[in-house]
């Protein structure tokens, strides 16, 4: 049951050369997780939701009809958009924006019949109790296919990488686990019954303490993109994924108190799934 993520801005300027490199090279020799897709609750790659049923998800979340002609040609040019890199802020919806643009755009693929596969590691983690701010800094591997088909023989068109720097500050909450079986962290986010049952992940991995936070204290400082095997570079600044809305969340999972760095192994913590927009859920 997992989710879809900077301390020093001028640090991270003066040392972004070095660490372009160094990404590089973490990518070449790393294992990345698998995160799956929910959308509307379902798993859009494992048990596939209708093309009905995407577009639907797809819509709400854009705010028009994708199942037209006319909704799947805007669906695409916003995409277009997004792969140029010359997509704003101001002219895409919200659904689109900061930490949770990429799954959303990942939907919208799906609902376009270019499926995607996303996969990615945390490769830094702080939370600072005290002031209740932290960060996190997240690699993330999009790959994107022609079709159906293309997706079943395993040979996508276009494969991405993504570097994410996200600050969160002040706005970090601790919270135990309840006694209310059905509802074990409450005011955050709703659980599935499969995760909340006596066998569920949640209690079978020891799960009783969340780092949740959700809002405009969650800020993303930098983006980094690499196509195929392009360079490595910044996202422009008035790139959607760098505005925070109301809506961005961050949801982790620990046995026992947060740590204060150093993430524990993947059995003691997880990355739960924000509420809106419902549509990524790591395992």
């Amino acid at each position: 049951m997992m989710r879809i993520w900077t301390l020093g801005v001028a640090a991270i300027a003066v040392v972004s050369l070095s660490a372009c490199e160094l990404l590089q090279e973490k990518l070449k020799r790393d294992r990345f997780d698998e995160w799956s897709l929910v959308a509307g609750g379902e798993v859009v790659g494992g048990p596939k939701l209708s093309k009905d049923q995407l577009i639907k998800v797809a819509s709400e979340l854009l705010e028009f009809d994708v199942g037209t002609d006319e909704g799947q040609a805007k669906a695409k040019s916003i995409l277009a958009g997004f792969d140029e890199n010359s997509a704003s802020g101001k002219d895409v919806p919200s659904a689109l924006k900061g930490v949770a643009g990429q799954s959303t755009l990942s939907l919208v693929r799906w609902a376009v019949d270019e499926p995607q596969v996303i996969s990615g590691k945390i490769r830094d983690y702080i939370y600072d109790d005290q002031n209740k701010s932290g960060h996190l800094a997240v690699d993330t591997k999009v790959e994107t296919y022609g079709s159906l088909a293309n997706l079943r023989n395993g040979t996508p068109f276009r494969v991405e990488f993504f570097h994410w720097d996200i600050e969160v500050v002040g706005i970090y909450r601790v919270i135990p686990r309840g006694p209310d079986p059905f509802d074990p962290f409450p005011d955050t986010v709703e659980f599935s019954d499969e995760a909340l049952g006596p066998d569920g992940s949640i209690r079978r991995r020891g799960l009783d303490h969340k780092l949740f936070a959700k809002g405009k204290g969650i800020v993303v400082r930098h983006v980094y993109r690499r196509v195929g095997n392009g360079p490595l570079r910044r996202l422009p600044d008035g790139h959607p994924f760098y505005d925070t809305t109301e809506d961005s969340c961050i949801d982790l999972l620990f046995k026992g108190f947060p740590p204060a760095s150093e993430l524990p192994r993947q059995r003691f913590y997880c990355l739960g799934r924000c509420d809106h927009p419902q549509v990524v859920n790591t395992k």
